[in-house]
């Protein structure tokens, strides 16, 4: 009779065990540039979330790592926090990194696109989730106009409507990006002609690759 009522409550124990477990998965990425310059520092906020069932206790340190281009061997610690409250099933908290992210080669691409991928991780709690960005590193131009050689001419200026790009003969594009001034990208082209006319008025750049690789960058103004 013993033995019979053991197993059940054994049973039942194992099943608490198993579906009873501490997670932590990172759910989104705040304040992530679309576009950084090559030389420029970042920081972002990561959102955890508690995955699992079971309430992770005030007082919990929190890290926050990072991994390049699927390069695990680059992985870094770049924040971390404690809980100052519970944090219980669902519920999520924002962590800022603390370490500053400067944007250099070898480790990204300049003039090409970038991954990472961020995670979490606290002692005896499994991590589930991880989030992935894809941006862009631009060349480290400035906003300054790097006018290359006369094969680039930008019209109307002023312009309301649609920007003309004209290129000398035996000169070809490989890309236009229209950023605002802090470096926002808002437009990605390969086409000479622009319509901006979603734009508000004010100063924007524009920056053209060429098949040469060299990369042409203006100021234009968006008329009202």
């Amino acid at each position: 009779m013993k033995k019979s009522l053991l197993l059940p409550i054994l049973f039942l124990l194992a099943t608490h065990w198993v579906s009873a477990q501490s997670s932590l998965g990172v759910i989104d990425i705040l304040e992530f540039p679309a576009t950084v310059r090559s030389g420029d520092s970042i920081n972002f906020i990561a959102v955890v979330q508690n995955t699992g069932n079971v309430t992770i206790p005030n007082g919990t340190l929190i890290s926050i790592s990072m991994a390049i281009n699927g390069d695990l061997d680059s992985m870094e610690l770049v924040g971390m926090d404690t809980l100052t409250e519970d944090l219980d099933a669902s519920d999520t908290v924002e962590i800022r990194t603390d370490q500053t992210i400067r944007i250099t080669a070898p480790q990204y691409h300049i003039g090409g696109v970038n991954i990472i991928v961020v995670w979490p991780s606290a002692n005896s709690i499994l991590t589930t989730d991880s989030v992935t960005r894809q941006f862009y590193v631009d060349y480290a131009v400035g906003i300054e106009e790097n006018r290359g050689n006369e094969a680039f001419e930008l019209f109307p200026v002023p312009v309301q409507d649609k920007l003309y790009l004209n290129l000398e003969s035996g000169v070809e594009l490989e890309e236009v990006r229209i950023t605002d001034m802090a470096g926002r990208l808002l437009f990605r082209t390969e086409l000479k002609e622009v319509d901006v006319r979603t734009l508000a008025p004010g100063t924007y750049i524009i920056k053209a690759k060429l098949r040469d690789g060299q990369i042409i960058t203006r100021k234009f103004v968006k008329a009202g």
